[in-house]
């Protein structure tokens, strides 16, 4: 289930949203108008990569033409600090940082993307220094709550669970988010195998943000856990509302469909997968498990061929195959198939 995982897996960190930072720090309306561009352009990491080159020039540009003006300087190298950081560009991200630092060194806001860099670099302990004195040196909550969500993503990939589920709540506490409460309830859930207890970050993360894709698929990977497929089959299917992309989805409406034994269902949702990953083995293995359960033991017999082809030494396929040819009075090849799962270490 890897799969799903890798496709699903979302940025734990927050971006600095400067908007927030410089609220109340005033440039020239010529300046600020670029700069809500800029902020425009630059929300997540994948918008920095899609729309480098523009970052970079216009940053650049800021510079050349408001030479003096120290908060323009100051926003416009931290700018290039973090398009630059987000595009592994590091040793050009610090020595940017380090000019905007030079500037105003009790500036909150170099401190927290130095803290952004680090998290980059995997030093994890040089990144909550970071975040810590960016808190320090704040009077905003939202940005507190950046904060603190990034040393909470520190710490889990320090495998520290605990104190990153306290540093979670604490950016909670200070100004809720949905990406927050996905982050908390995903270590309850994946690393606590609380279910409940996540679904109810989830429950949050969704009403912060009807559109969320990741915590409707976070929640109903819980669902699915506590095996209230219902539950979970209702959540999948938002994320396909959400984002008809998400193709890998069928697989699990498939298995939610077979659980509920809706095998027809199951059937169509498998056949959808497939359409997408023609060499899942398992998705022919549970296709065949389905048509059996419906009485096409023909095509459950196909699929469990298919689901061999893909991988001879899956002991289980060999033994469902077994089990319907013997279904179908034809003794010798299913004691043939039964004989090789036993080889392979099912009974």
């Amino acid at each position: 289930m890897k799969i799903f995982e890798k496709i699903f897996a979302l940025i734990a960190v927050l971006i600095l949203n400067f908007s927030i930072v410089y609220a109340e720090e005033e440039v020239p309306p010529e300046a600020q108008e670029i700069f809500d561009k800029i902020n425009e352009l630059s929300k997540t990491r994948e918008d920095v990569r899609k729309n480098f080159d523009f970052l970079n020039e216009q940053s650049h540009m800021l510079i050349k033409k408001f030479p003096d003006d120290k908060v323009v300087l100051i926003r416009a190298y931290n700018t290039i600090g973090k398009i630059y950081t987000l595009t592994e560009r590091y040793d050009l991200a610090r020595s940017y940082l380090n000019k905007s630092h030079q500037i105003k060194p009790t500036h909150h806001s170099v401190y927290f993307l130095f803290g952004l860099l680090e998290y980059e670099l995997k030093n994890y302990g040089k990144s909550n220094k970071f975040y810590e004195k960016s808190i320090e040196l704040a009077t905003d909550n939202e940005l507190k709550s950046h904060c603190e969500n990034n040393i909470g993503a520190n710490y889990k990939e320090q495998k520290n669970f605990t104190e990153a589920i306290k540093h979670y709540t604490a950016s909670i506490n200070y100004f809720p988010s949905a990406l927050t409460y996905r982050n908390r309830g995903r270590i309850f859930a994946d690393e606590m195998k609380d279910y409940s207890t996540a679904i109810m970050d989830f429950n949050k993360a969704i009403e912060l943000d009807a559109k969320y894709l990741d915590a409707y698929w976070s929640r109903a990977k819980a669902y699915y856990n506590l095996k209230n497929y219902s539950a979970a089959l209702k959540d999948y299917k938002k994320v396909l509302e959400l984002d008809a992309t998400k193709n890998n989805v069928y697989f699990r409406i498939g298995y939610c469909y077979s659980e509920l034994k809706n095998y027809s269902a199951a059937i169509e949702a498998y056949t959808k997968y497939l359409y997408y990953f023609p060499e899942d083995k398992w998705a022919y293995n549970n296709r065949g498990w389905d048509c059996e359960n419906i009485g096409d033991y023909a095509t459950a017999i196909a699929n469990y061929t298919q689901a061999i082809l893909i991988d001879s030494n899956e002991g289980k396929f060999y033994r469902n195959r077994g089990r319907v040819y013997k279904k179908l009075g034809k003794t010798e090849q299913s004691e043939q198939d039964l004989k090789k799962a036993r080889q392979l270490g099912y009974n």
